[in-house]
């Protein structure tokens, strides 16, 4: 395979051709292949586990695909992930396994925990933002689907910060929304909407990030 690099509206994306030609699809927004659009690796504190060698990108035609690293195989796809272009993604950091999250996929119990759920959150320009159980049979249904609330408003970008509870989401419309991704037991995350910053930017938001903050000691 060959790779080539262009550059969009908003950001500079990578894609690798294949030997036969992907006819270009109604509604898509790019020329005929797949463009890696956003680009996620799972930030484990375990390399012994499995998804220490995966990497996953979302393509330009709506699906997520997941790699090895080792053999570059593709080892699972999402397809049909959102309706409009994929902004970014980012695999859940590993301490939200530890809250009895596993009940996402309908694994909870005692020991549960233990095999560290691989979820996966996306935005879209669809104007919604989904959670991804990998592991589940059915990955091609969100667990958890989440939605802007304003007319036309796109998601730009997204980031998870309290240990992975809380979705910061960037909006095309200069706020910044905030998403409840708290575990109760016994039950899914909610998934509603807390809140939005309104006044903080006049132009659209093309990136948000949590701070990390080190514990003293």
């Amino acid at each position: 395979k060959t790779m080539k690099t262009i550059t969009p509206q908003r950001t500079v994306v990578a894609a690798f051709s294949t030997s036969q030609n992907i006819p270009q699809q109604s509604g898509f927004e790019y020329d005929s292949g797949e463009y890696i659009l956003s680009i996620a690796s799972p930030t484990s504190s375990l390399p012994q586990h499995h998804l220490s060698t995966c990497v996953a990108a979302a393509l330009s035609n709506r699906s997520i695909v997941l790699y090895d690293t080792n053999s570059g195989q593709v080892t699972q796809r999402i397809d049909g992930v959102h309706d409009g272009p994929i902004s970014e993604i980012h695999f859940f950091p590993w301490e939200y396994y530890g809250l009895g999250n596993d009940t996402i996929s309908g694994n909870d119990g005692p020991g549960a925990n233990n095999n560290h759920t691989p979820l996966i959150i996306s935005a879209s320009q669809d104007g919604t933002i989904k959670v991804f159980d990998i592991r589940s049979n059915r990955t091609s249904q969100a667990a958890i689907p989440m939605r802007l609330n304003l007319a036309k408003e796109q998601a730009l970008s997204v980031s998870l910060g309290y240990g992975g509870t809380l979705a910061a989401v960037g909006t095309n419309k200069a706020r910044i929304s905030f998403f409840d991704l708290r575990y109760a037991s016994g039950h899914n995350p909610s998934g509603n909407l807390m809140g939005s910053y309104v006044d903080s930017h006049t132009e659209e938001v093309t990136q948000v990030r949590f701070q990390t903050i080190q514990q003293p000691g």
